[in-house]
């Protein structure tokens, strides 16, 4: 980033979050432009018999992609095959009005502050980069809507197109909070400690803010 001072602050911003790339290796946090994923719908045993292979309806999902699965396991690393054949990946969605379901400028701006705030745990906020090849706007992904994929598809599709990879240390948060939401355990605090009063969104951001916190 040595030109950096020449190049506009939002490219500036997505250069160091991302680094363009078109190789066939796999990483935590590749994210695939455009894919169609085959998403089961459900599934009908014949005549109701369940010791039988069932039915599978299934449609296409076609979206951008996000690898959930840790590098280690999708890097190939000199191996023959990985050491995951399956690879756990989620869809991406702009972080729009529509998607956020916000009705007002004032509402987005603050659902889009919650997800950078980290205060909605099923998703990650992940910053644009008007450089990309489709341009990459403002997105979030839902670790919620994952699906797996094998591995010799998906490395198939890496050289297809470019796609962006997360520069460290944005792909170790983004490890970390995945690693985060996705194993939480325990009961919800309401059954440790009873409530204190009823925290809004808003009132949490300016609570955080305050000195001291």
């Amino acid at each position: 980033m040595s030109e950096g001072g020449d190049l506009p602050k939002e490219v500036q911003l997505a250069r160091g979050w991302y680094e363009r790339i078109t190789t066939d290796s796999l990483r935590q946090g590749d994210i695939f432009p455009v894919l169609q994923v085959p998403v089961i719908d459900h599934w009908e045993y014949p005549d109701g018999d369940e010791t039988k292979l069932p039915k599978v309806f299934a449609d296409l999902m076609k979206a951008r992609w996000i690898v959930l699965t840790a590098s280690c396991d999708v890097d190939l690393g000199g191996r023959s095959k990985p050491a995951c054949e399956q690879v756990l990946i989620a869809p991406i969605f702009e972080a729009n009005d529509k998607n956020l379901g916000a009705s007002k400028p004032e509402e987005l701006s603050l659902k889009r502050e919650l997800l950078k705030e980290g205060l909605i745990l099923s998703r990650f906020l992940l910053a644009p980069h008007p450089e990309a090849s489709p341009p990459f706007e403002l997105s979030y992904v839902d670790y919620r809507m994952h699906r797996m994929v094998p591995h010799k598809w998906l490395a198939s599709q890496a050289p297809v197109a470019e796609r962006l990879r997360l520069n460290s240390p944005i792909r170790e948060k983004f490890g970390a909070w995945l690693a985060g939401a996705v194993f939480r355990v325990g009961p919800e605090n309401d059954l440790l400690i009873e409530r204190f009063l009823q925290l809004y969104d808003g009132r949490r951001i300016k609570a955080t803010e305050q000195p001291g916190y």
